[in-house]
């Protein structure tokens, strides 16, 4: 059972406290309309933070601290569920009453507010060169359905079938728009989804609903709602 806190406008946290487990986990949801433009952007827009940030600017330095960290695991991806568009942001981590160190948490979750709100920007602009190395993947990954015919299959039905209807986009959008998308243009995507989506923030451990609650208004510079 999930206990709901209304932190921010438009921001919910949703913490299931239980003793099950030793790991703390997020799951911080951006949700915004799916449109083939979205889905191009913010497919190409998680991989960008993820693999790069003004204080880790490489993938390895990020691997790094993340070790540190007890191993704590944490990766960005892009879906759709039904109309929306989401880019969500996965963290597990050991719950710091099981180590000997202490303020593993807190430097988690700023590691985490490193990740989403200090991109790795040149000139107000993503690096470019990680901007067309994550576009390119993006590309790939589209390009890679062609090779499971069942899985080709499905869309070429959901896009003749249901053509412009939000059942017929990918969650990665199209080669064609994925093409398009600017430096420009997807820092403008980026500061849309942390100014207007609505985020739905999902905690599960032997935690308190109410620190958790606090720690994450703290750290996302969240106001009160």
């Amino acid at each position: 059972m999930f206990e709901t806190k209304k932190i921010a406008q438009g921001v919910h946290v949703h913490v299931h406290e239980t003793t099950q487990f030793k790991t703390i986990n997020f799951s911080i949801r951006f949700k915004d309309r799916l449109t083939v433009k979205n889905a191009s952007e913010r497919a190409i827009l998680a991989n960008v933070l993820q693999h790069s940030n003004e204080m880790y600017p490489s993938h390895t330095a990020l691997r790094m601290v993340l070790d540190d960290l007890y191993g704590t695991s944490l990766y960005i991806d892009s879906t759709k569920r039904g109309d929306d568009h989401i880019v969500n942001l996965n963290v597990e981590t050991v719950n710091d009453q099981y180590l000997s160190d202490e303020g593993v948490l807190e430097k988690v979750m700023n590691l985490m507010y490193i990740v989403l709100f200090k991109p790795n920007f040149e000139n107000g602009l993503f690096k470019e060169s990680i901007f067309k190395r994550e576009q390119e993947s993006i590309v790939q990954r589209i390009e890679s359905v062609f090779d499971d015919k069942t899985r080709y299959a499905q869309q070429r039905m959901m896009e003749l079938g249901l053509p412009g209807h939000p059942a017929s986009i990918t969650s990665n959008g199209s080669i064609d728009q994925v093409k398009q998308v600017t430096n420009e243009s997807l820092v403008a995507a980026y500061h849309h989804m942390l100014e207007n989506n609505e985020v739905e923030i999902y905690v599960v451990g032997d935690v308190s609903p109410e620190l958790i609650s606090s720690h994450i208004r703290d750290y996302f510079h969240f106001t009160a709602a």
